[in-house]
């Protein structure tokens, strides 16, 4: 039986293969970055952190015994093109060390997090 409209069918097909879909995604709590300029080395406790910036992503002790707290927000856009996808984020980051309850060191950081496009091939 012979189709009735193969090019209806392959347009069709076609049209599925390269259809776009997008997704947007967020990992971690978002936080103000404003109140980072807050915190001060041998002042700010392990409380007023708590109480400003709530739990943290990530805790551990480091090697000499401080415990380093991070918070991690990013939030970014995926897209896929027939084989392709792409994506784009941003991304803060703050790192804090305490010693007896206090913040000894922290870093900040702020910007564009990793971006890709991967295209899929059979060769």
């Amino acid at each position: 039986m012979k189709p009735r409209f193969p090019l209806l069918h392959l347009a069709l097909c076609l049209t599925f293969l390269t259809s776009c879909a997008s997704g947007k995604y967020t990992y971690g709590r978002d936080f103000d970055a404003e109140l980072v300029g807050q915190i001060e080395k041998g002042v700010t406790t392990q409380a007023q952190i708590l109480e400003t910036f709530g739990d943290p992503t990530d805790q551990r002790f480091n090697a000499d015994g401080a415990l380093s707290w991070t918070y991690t927000y990013t939030e970014g856009q995926s897209q896929v093109r027939g084989f392709s996808v792409a994506t784009n984020s941003t991304m803060k980051t703050l790192s804090l060390t305490f010693r007896d309850s206090v913040v000894t060191d922290f870093f900040f950081h702020q910007g564009d997090g990793p971006s890709s496009t991967n295209t899929s091939s059979k060769k």
